[in-house]
């Protein structure tokens, strides 16, 4: 069975995306890694920079590759024709944003989606659908109740599956995020939850539980833990699927730190993402990191225990 992780990345998502792709390896050696370089919309990865993913043994692919007539190569529409376009001769995509990180491997995820055909992502929430949605062929208004997030998504690569990724792209194409569209929809996943709505209304979508991996909204409400090597929440009484630091707070910025000072509890949070962005296969060094971003190397140091208990942990897998 070939897997592959599809995320979109530029200069300033460097720092995350690295740490990205290394949860993803460690965890899923076997599995294909494409990071888009979203050198059109935004500040293009260096040269050095695309050297160390690819080191770490993922593929590097320009936006401009995906350019085609009316597209719009920016980061929202660009994880969807990702999607329909890099996926050839895979059997399962799994949509990953570069500021989520993996927590352990998904392969129950990953054989749900190929047994039920479904597409599988945290629990968003619920959306209304007003008249606005009847472009996609939904009778409104109604309510949709299994929302889902694309911060990471699974979904088996079937004949049908590819139909749905094929039509995301295209209504992305004409999305109204893009300005002047058509398509109603909160960025990339909006339009997707759409088309999968009108599709197969609520039987397209299982949602997982948000708490362990989207973690829209509850990010800096739940502390985690170390347990027997394990990430672990005890809110939600699970181990943690991923780590997902939404917004504007990413795990490389300063706005993160300073609101890591009034939330200590979310140190392991910050910890396990620092150990897989300078331990991991792809080796970072600080002339890596654009300007601002000093204080990651700061961190390692000032949370090298906490660090270093997640390489004991990380080791006997890696």
């Amino acid at each position: 069975m070939r897997v592959v992780f599809v995320t979109v990345s530029d200069g300033f998502f460097f720092p995350g995306t690295v740490a990205t792709v290394n949860s993803i390896l460690h965890f899923h050696p076997e599995a294909h890694v494409r990071v888009i370089n979203n050198h059109v919309q935004k500040a293009a990865l260096t040269t050095e920079q695309r050297e160390v993913l690819e080191s770490a043994g993922a593929e590097i692919v320009d936006a401009g590759y995906l350019s085609k007539p009316g597209r719009k190569l920016a980061a929202w529409e660009l994880k969807a024709y990702g999607a329909a376009d890099l996926t050839e001769g895979e059997d399962v995509l799994v949509g990953v944003d570069s500021d989520c990180v993996l927590c352990g491997r998904i392969d129950d995820v990953i054989a749900e989606a190929i047994h039920s055909g479904k597409f599988l992502g945290g629990r968003d929430g619920r959306t209304h659908y007003d008249q606005s949605y009847q472009v996609y062929g939904i009778e409104t208004p109604v309510m949709n109740e299994q929302y889902m997030s694309a911060s990471l998504y699974v979904c088996a690569l079937t004949e049908d599956n590819r139909r749905i990724l094929n039509r995301w792209a295209d209504c992305c194409d004409r999305a109204i995020f893009g300005g002047g569209g058509v398509y109603p929809g909160h960025g990339d996943q909006g339009v997707l939850n759409a088309v999968l709505y009108a599709e197969r209304g609520e039987n397209g979508v299982a949602t997982l539980d948000n708490r362990l991996w989207s973690q829209h909204h509850c990010y800096w409400q739940e502390p985690l833990e170390l347990r027997d090597g394990v990430l672990y929440n005890p809110a939600a009484q699970a181990p943690q699927r991923s780590i997902h630091c939404g917004g504007t707070e990413k795990f490389w910025t300063t706005r993160h730190l300073d609101r890591l000072e009034k939330s200590a509890p979310h140190v392991v949070n910050y910890a396990w993402y620092l150990a897989l962005l300078w331990f991991g296969r792809g080796v970072v060094l600080p002339q890596h990191l654009e300007n601002g971003h000093g204080h990651l190397s700061a961190g390692l140091t000032r949370y090298r225990y906490q660090v270093m208990e997640f390489l004991r942990a990380l080791r006997p897998n890696g």
